[in-house]
């Protein structure tokens, strides 16, 4: 579908809600970063959705599109890239008008060198009311569900592996996880298996 020259890395693709583009994070290696690219898959041809931040510290990975097609969710690196651990949070864009808003981020802390929480991998529920993203609480990776109408706030699962936000972004932060047809569970790469979890009580089968 692309072709770009070089040794290009791209990581987390996903559709559009109409099948028509592919969401991509593109890495480069100069800024050390990932920008967010829209590609064609007709075509081929691809358009720049999120930039790499003028400050060469903002990149962007996850982009997962809402059914009804209108938004975009994606986890951006924000302030200080050296923090521990480093810092991202979940955001999402109208793709209509470009309008982007911050949906899950960490409160201030009183150093620039410690973040609160960091949050990444996105994926809004079917009916666009629920969106599951990670996060890492101490040592352990977790999953946890956000209410986008109500904008409850609630843990749902840890997972047995470690997330990958200390090594490079190229497969992603967690692993894929993805709404059941109906909504009303995952299915969850976890540990070597696949599980399935209802989102409401965090039961595994």
């Amino acid at each position: 579908i692309t072709h770009f020259t070089g040794d290009t890395i791209l990581t987390s693709p996903s559709w559009s809600a109409d099948g028509k583009t592919i969401f991509v994070s593109r890495y480069h290696p100069d800024r050390v970063a990932f920008e967010l690219l829209g590609v064609n898959v007709a075509s081929g041809q691809s358009q720049v959705i999120v930039p790499v931040g003028d400050d060469k510290s903002s990149s962007t990975v996850g982009a997962e599109a809402s059914r009804d097609g209108r938004w975009l969710y994606y986890a951006s690196q924000v302030g200080n890239r050296d923090s521990e651990p480093p810092a991202w949070v979940i955001r999402r864009r109208d793709l209509g008008s470009g309008a982007e808003e911050t949906l899950v981020e960490p409160p201030r802390s009183y150093r620039p060198d410690l973040v609160l929480g960091t949050f990444f991998r996105p994926l809004p529920s079917p009916d666009g009311k629920l969106l599951v993203y990670a996060t890492r609480y101490g040592s352990e990776l977790w999953l946890r569900v956000l209410d986008l109408e109500t904008r409850d706030d609630r843990w749902l699962l840890k997972l047995a592996q470690h997330d990958e936000l200390e090594a490079a972004a190229w497969r992603d932060f967690a692993p894929h996880y993805a709404f059941a047809p109906d909504g009303r569970s995952l299915v969850i790469n976890d540990g070597g298996k696949f599980e399935r979890v209802s989102h409401s009580d965090g039961a595994k089968t």
